[in-house]
């Protein structure tokens, strides 16, 4: 079986993430400067997921590597305003942009709450940036295929 090179991918929106962080900065070690960052507040808003982002135990720790490329590993615990509990986890590469970075990442999800089941077996993608130091609305997409729309 042979398949065609992909193009594009059908996505569908999940939501939207706004809200404000804060971080500190380590002196670089072997690895590079590693930041970490905390959430102060946010909220994820879209048609079939809305609620908050849980500040505590949601955390980035990112490292600068020599080539100015950022790697973060961030875990986010998201409560809907139906009190279901949602862990979003990712891996994200922020390439250095004129202004400040272009930012990817695949988040995918858990959760034991029955109503939100199918999150298990969503794959996502996030497409930002940061400019001038400001953080830009991310659009969190669920990357269908067939049997997940």
């Amino acid at each position: 079986m042979s398949f065609a090179p992909l193009t594009q991918l059908d996505v569908t929106h999940l939501f939207q993430v706004t809200g404000t962080r804060n971080n500190r900065t380590v002196d670089a070690g072997p690895a590079g400067i590693r930041i970490y960052t905390w959430i102060d507040e946010a909220r994820f808003e879209g048609d079939r997921l809305r609620g908050r982002v849980e500040p505590g135990p949601s955390t980035e720790r990112a490292t600068v590597r020599p080539d100015g490329v950022v790697v973060s590993e961030v875990h986010l615990l998201l409560i809907t305003d139906d009190d279901a509990e949602i862990v979003m986890r990712y891996t994200a590469t922020a390439v250095p942009t004129a202004s400040g970075y272009s930012v990817k990442n695949f988040p995918i999800f858990e959760t034991a709450d029955p109503r939100y089941a199918w999150l298990n077996t969503v794959q996502a993608v996030t497409l930002y940036a940061v400019e001038n130091g400001e953080v830009t609305p991310r659009d969190v997409y669920q990357i269908n295929h067939e049997g997940n729309r």
